[in-house]
C-alpha cells in the first residue's frame, strides 16, 4: 500500500513519520555518542550528563515534540 511502511511483527501497515530539521547539543567528546533537543534543555549551554564535556549545537532529522514545560524555554 502506498504511503505506509510494512511492519511484519504485526502485518500492518503504518503510516511514516514526518520529521524535520531540529536543533539539537550533541556532545563534543568524539567517543561520547550523547545528544538532547535544544527545547529540552534546561541550561543555555549544557554538559553532557554522561561524560560532563561540553556540548556544541547541532541539527538532526527528527519527529517534531512540542514541549509543554514552563521551566524549559522553547528555543
Amino acid at each position: 500500500m502506498p504511503g505506509g511502511i510494512f511492519m511484519y511483527s504485526r502485518n500492518k501497515w503504518r503510516e511514516e513519520i514526518p520529521c524535520e530539521a531540529t536543533a539539537v547539543w550533541v556532545c563534543t567528546n568524539e567517543e561520547c555518542t550523547c545528544w538532547m533537543r535544544n527545547n529540552f534543555s534546561f541550561e543555555s549551554t549544557p554538559t553532557c550528563w554522561k561524560c560532563q564535556s561540553p556540548m556544541s549545537i547541532g541539527t538532526r532529522q527528527l519527529p517534531p515534540i512540542h514541549n509543554n514545560n514552563p521551566e524549559m524555554k522553547d528555543r
